[in-house]
């Protein structure tokens, strides 16, 4: 009753207000599960380890089980989840179809994490004086082509 007399007395302060606020909170949580998993994607980048196990499917995908290898991106999860409480919690609530953890949306980040490297580098090629491209075929065991392309730049700090 207080509630409705407060909301009756202060109609600026509508049913929207704390609908937004529980909004806005709930997005900036997904935001902080997304930089975490990004930053799991970063590290098996730079390290060269491969995202996935033997299994894809993550069906039973329970935090605290060890289910054997389930790949290097869902047991740096597990590992994270350890010290990150929003990223544990979202992980034991969120519901199944939406932990984030499945092979398309590695895919996904994967492809993200790619077009913001590539842009990186497309600035400091637009920055540095001099560039070049240089490109090899080869063709492998299964004759299929492959084409390796190499770019080297100058910048401030030397040759890229």
């Amino acid at each position: 009753m207080n509630e409705f007399l407060r909301l009756y007395n202060n109609p600026s302060e509508g049913v929207n207000t704390p609908l937004d606020s529980e909004a806005h909170r709930i997005i900036e949580r997904n935001r902080k599960v997304i930089k975490s998993l990004l930053k799991i994607v970063i590290l098996c980048g730079k390290q060269g380890l491969p995202f996935r196990g033997h299994r894809d499917d993550n069906a039973n995908w329970v935090l605290d089980e060890d289910c054997g290898n389930d790949g290097n991106f869902v047991e740096i999860i597990r590992f994270r989840a350890e010290t990150d409480p929003i990223l544990a919690n979202h992980l034991v609530s969120a519901p199944k179809c939406a932990k984030y953890t499945s092979k398309t949306i590695q895919n996904e980040l994967i492809s993200v994490v790619g077009q913001k490297i590539q842009k990186e580098i497309l600035d400091e090629v637009k920055r540095a004086h001099f560039y070049s491209v240089i490109a090899d075929e080869v063709t492998d065991a299964a004759n299929k082509e492959e084409l390796s392309i190499v770019l080297r730049y100058f910048t401030e700090d030397g040759i890229k």
